[in-house]
């Protein structure tokens, strides 16, 4: 996740925030797939 702050119509600062990845998880094709019901 990327928080950002805004001054004067600019990026003023920014935050990023992670999380652990799951190794033998899904790849990230399948990820979108299944995320748009179009899993085969």
């Amino acid at each position: 996740m990327l928080i950002m702050g805004i001054r004067d119509d600019r990026i003023a600062w920014g935050r990023l925030y992670g999380e652990e990845v799951e190794r033998e998880g899904a790849d990230i094709d399948a990820v979108v797939r299944r995320m748009a019901g179009s899993e085969e």
